[in-house]
């Protein structure tokens, strides 16, 4: 005669069958938190790589296509290659180069000549050209002598004693012949109306915008240092206390190095940052000495939210000895 299983038996069963599916239940929604958690962080990392980018060739291409003698459209003031409003925290870059734009990528090579300052001709030199035929409406055309806006006619040149001049396209329809980025923290890059800052983003970041453009999301702050040539030593410094010390270095400027504070991911309530504050070590190569700290605070209520300092480092190629 056979013998069934007890009701103790079949509970006993019951019990550690509950308990496994629990544990395994635990598992997979411990490994599917996770794996979203690091999905959204790898998200963020393609997001701030890219967007890096962006301001990396605006840093690069400050100054590009700027007269040495350049004054701000309209005004007798100097036009500097960059500026910076520290009471609103917005940087102002100013240049003939914009990466969105392709209308204003490129240059064309001038051979010229000049029989007095007012009058000289000069010919385009097709093998030479980096700029594509009909994609702008007008040439800026900037002397490879002394870096100074020239005025000129199109025509052919004969005498042996010619000199280089660079073209850069502009529109011509524009007030200025040059561009002007600029980068500030908002909430509302385009003023729509509408905040530009996403739902996985902590409500007290903001948005780095460009021009109106959101560029990086969930920034929770943003700082600047350059670098600027003093006494044939590299002196480097915030962009407020440059202004405070002397507008005038930005025509020096040999490196700039933007931080901004990022949240990476999304809330994570198992996740405590574990500080109020991101604090990074600013090794610059000055003197082999150390500038000071630089220190964001972590947002209101970010404690449980992931951050990160995004740092570009960038050369300016186009400022320093065009000005001296």
């Amino acid at each position: 005669m056979k013998k069934g299983f007890s009701i103790i038996e079949l509970l006993v069963v019951m019990v550690i069958s509950g308990v496994m599916i629990t544990a395994l239940y635990s598992t997979y929604m411990n490994l599917y938190s996770g794996s979203k958690t690091q999905s959204k962080i790898a998200e963020s990392m393609i997001e701030g790589i890219i967007n890096s980018e962006i301001i990396r060739t605006d840093l690069v291409n400050i100054g590009l296509g700027l007269a040495k003698d350049e004054k701000v459209t309209g005004t007798s003031d100097d036009l500097y290659p960059i500026n910076w409003d520290a009471d609103n925290r917005t940087l102002f870059i100013h240049t003939t180069y914009d990466r969105l734009n392709p209308k204003t990528h490129g240059w064309a090579l001038f051979k010229c000549e000049s029989d007095n300052a007012s009058n000289i001709t000069c010919e385009k030199d097709n093998e030479q050209s980096g700029l594509s035929a009909d994609s702008f409406t007008s040439l800026k055309m900037i002397s490879s002598l002394n870096n100074k806006e020239i005025d000129y006619d199109e025509g052919t040149v004969a005498a042996a004693d010619y000199y280089y001049a660079v073209g850069y396209p502009y529109d011509a329809a524009a007030a200025d012949k040059y561009i002007t980025v600029t980068y500030r923290l908002d909430d509302d890059c385009n003023g729509d109306g509408t905040p530009d800052r996403g739902a996985r983003c902590n409500a007290n970041t903001s948005v780095l915008c460009r021009n109106n453009v959101a560029l990086v999301d969930c920034a929770g702050g943003f700082e600047i240092y350059a670098g600027y040539e003093e006494g044939g030593n590299i002196v480097y410094d915030n962009l407020t206390s440059i202004v405070n010390d002397d507008r005038s270095h930005f025509f020096k400027l040999r490196r700039l190095i933007v931080y901004v504070l990022v949240q990476e991911g999304q809330f994570d309530r198992k996740f405590n940052f574990g500080a109020d504050e991101m604090v990074k070590e600013l090794g610059f190569d000055a003197e082999d000495s150390l500038l000071d700290q630089i220190s964001f605070p972590i947002p209101e209520d970010g404690r449980n939210y992931r951050w990160n300092i995004m740092t570009i480092d960038a050369r300016t190629y186009n400022i320093g000895k065009k000005y001296d």
